[in-house]
């Protein structure tokens, strides 16, 4: 295991090294389902009715129906994402390695807005009073409206 797991409506949700995205029965931790991306899964999933949504090393972040495992659609970026997803507002927001912070649609997965920092972004964003708070291995913590 990779990642801070999720708990969300009796189901676990964690990603590994392996490449997988796992959803556990958290009351027996008997296999529900598993999602098989190209790349390892650093980040934490985050959780929103009834859709998961990771970041994989293979430069992409999914969305995955909680129920079935289905993929319902992914964005690529330019680099591994190893920043666990934070959703405010019908935006999930992520880093990347190519050094883009990121705002995608929850439903949709088109990109909303992207803010482009000077080096990887490992750090996983906070957001407050319509602000996001990440860092990037520039040395800068950024404060995007």
């Amino acid at each position: 295991m990779s990642s801070t797991p999720v708990i969300d409506q009796g189901s676990v949700y964690f990603g590994s090294f392996d490449s997988n995205l796992y959803a556990l029965d958290s009351g027996t931790g008997e296999l529900r389902w598993k999602f098989t991306s190209a790349g390892s899964i650093f980040s934490s999933p985050a959780v929103l009715g009834t859709t998961v949504y990771v970041g994989s090393h293979d430069e992409n972040l999914y969305a995955v129906d909680s129920r079935t495992g289905r993929e319902l659609w992914r964005f690529g970026t330019g680099g591994e994402i190893k920043s666990s997803p934070t959703i405010a507002g019908g935006t999930i927001v992520f880093g990347s390695f190519d050094g883009g912070v990121y705002g995608v649609d929850v439903n949709t997965g088109l990109e909303r807005w992207q803010f482009q920092t000077r080096n990887d972004v490992f750090s996983s964003p906070v957001i407050a009073d319509g602000v996001v708070y990440i860092g990037s291995d520039d040395g800068h913590i950024y404060a995007l409206e």
